[in-house]
């Protein structure tokens, strides 16, 4: 299975929004249900999104909270449940968790709900999914991270342990080698 590609990204964060399902885009793609589903748990990303005439309150008791101002230094004359502010100061808060979230796709991409939701959301973005892909397949590449004194001993202990006819893998198992050598190996 090959990797996914940044039109790959980009037609995974479409689909989302046409509420496609994992299989029809993996079909699509002609990659497995498995990758597609991987893909977007692994890069959806958190958000606070809110639209402006919204109260940003994701408080499981937003509805029928009769509490008032309890605002610590602020004049506030406001419900707490048509207050932002009451997630971070209220005794009571428990977190709403959407449950589209916990089930397929995932993500908020393409709900009908979303204009209206005040919970948290979560998002496929392909942009940002590219970009953590990168930075992965580029640290994967570095390789070890040594010294050049570390590279040094590396390579005469297994040029020593070579010469006497031992493999790689006998000279590491076998050989005292520091700690930090053997990690970054």
């Amino acid at each position: 299975m090959s990797h996914l590609t940044e039109s790959d990204r980009h037609k995974i964060e479409h689909a989302l929004y046409q509420r496609m399902s994992f299989q029809k885009i993996a079909d699509d793609l002609k990659k497995s249900r498995s990758t597609i589903l991987r893909e977007v748990l692994k890069h959806r990303q958190a958000s606070q999104k809110v639209s402006s005439w919204r109260i940003a309150n994701c408080c499981i008791h937003r509805r029928d909270c009769a509490l008032q101002r309890i605002c610590p230094g602020r004049r506030c004359h406001r419900k707490c449940s048509a207050c932002s502010l009451c997630n971070t100061v209220c005794s009571r808060f428990q977190e709403d968790v959407c449950v589209k979230l916990s089930e397929p796709p995932y993500v908020c991409n393409g709900c009908p709900d979303e204009s209206q939701c005040t919970l948290h959301k979560a998002f496929y973005i392909h942009g940002v999914a590219e970009k953590e892909y990168r930075k992965l397949l580029l640290e994967a590449r570095r390789g070890a991270n040594l010294t050049e004194a570390e590279k040094m001993e590396l390579d005469m202990l297994i040029h020593a342990g070579i010469q006497k006819g031992q493999s790689v893998h006998h000279i590491m198992t076998t050989e005292p080698i520091s700690k930090r050598l053997a990690f970054s190996c």
